[in-house]
């Protein structure tokens, strides 16, 4: 059986488990607390569907990603900040691998994305495209195997939408794998119906904001984004309650975040301070 690990997944905010478990068919829910980021507190709800097909030397993925994040503010934050509150970022996409012999393949991959509050009247200004373009070598043994895969993405991991390094190296064996790349790697190991994984990933949000900003009482802006990336150290816990369904739970030492408004040029507004952190979240996978 072909195992397959699309840096797809990695083209906008990371959901719990992805880089954790085999691409496999499936749709997941998941709940996320990331508790006092300065003077800011997030929830996020996030569904995950996935699916991918292979007919000869050609594998095909279809992606749906939502997010729904729920931000409260405190302390030194403006009061101005209602429309920042409730956020929604949808994706859709795919990912074709074409085999090019037996141990090369090259992948791409393109997905739109909706990303707002949405307050208001929709625009272009609430939509972008992210992608990625890879090349990927693999060493197969009987014991496991070796992979390295190598290219270009264009992804919000960092916060803004930007062009970014897309760089893998995996090797499996056993019941281990190990990942060691950008913007994820992990340290994983399966065992009956568990699995267990030390990560670390780079994550980011984009979003619009359709109502008027005010800076001042008499300057107003329009289209402002709200940007937010992090970096989390953490542990990944699967745990297969029957054939089709899984539970997974993560806990996370968040040591860096980034958090500003930025205008429609992507100029920085307002800067805000954060400080570390952690986040939980826990969720449930159903296998297609």
């Amino acid at each position: 059986m072909k195992h397959f690990y699309p840096l797809f997944f990695c083209l906008s905010s990371t959901y719990l488990g992805q880089a954790q478990v085999e691409k496999q068919n499936a749709v997941r829910f998941t709940y996320e607390i990331l508790p006092h980021v300065g003077d800011m507190d997030i929830e996020r709800y996030h569904f995950n569907g996935y699916y991918n097909i292979t007919s000869g030397t050609t594998r095909i993925a279809w992606i749906a990603d939502y997010w729904y994040q729920e931000a409260t503010y405190s302390g030194n934050l403006n009061n101005n900040l209602e429309s920042f509150q409730n956020l929604h970022t949808l994706h859709t996409g795919m990912e074709i691998e074409q085999y090019i012999w037996n141990t090369w393949s090259l992948k791409s991959g393109i997905s739109g994305a909706l990303s707002s509050n949405f307050l208001g009247a929709f625009s272009n200004e609430d939509l972008y495209l992210l992608g990625s373009l890879t090349i990927q070598k693999r060493w197969n043994s009987s014991q496991g195997f070796y992979s390295i895969e190598l290219g270009t993405m264009y992804s919000t991991a960092l916060g803004l939408p930007q062009f970014l390094p897309a760089v893998s190296l995996h090797h499996k064996i056993h019941n281990w794998h190990i990942s060691l790349g950008f913007p994820q790697t992990t340290l994983s190991y399966e065992w009956r119906h568990s699995s267990l994984a030390i990560t670390a990933e780079w994550e980011g949000y984009y979003i619009n904001n359709q109502e008027a900003y005010y800076i001042t009482p008499n300057l107003l802006l329009k289209n402002t984004k709200w940007v937010f990336s992090q970096t989390s150290l953490g542990l990944f816990y699967k745990y297969d309650l029957g054939p089709v369904t899984s539970a997974l739970v993560k806990a996370a030492y968040v040591p860096d975040s980034k958090f500003s408004f930025l205008d429609t040029d992507n100029h920085t507004i307002t800067s805000f301070q954060t400080n570390e952190t952690f986040t939980i979240a826990m969720g449930l996978q159903i296998k297609l």
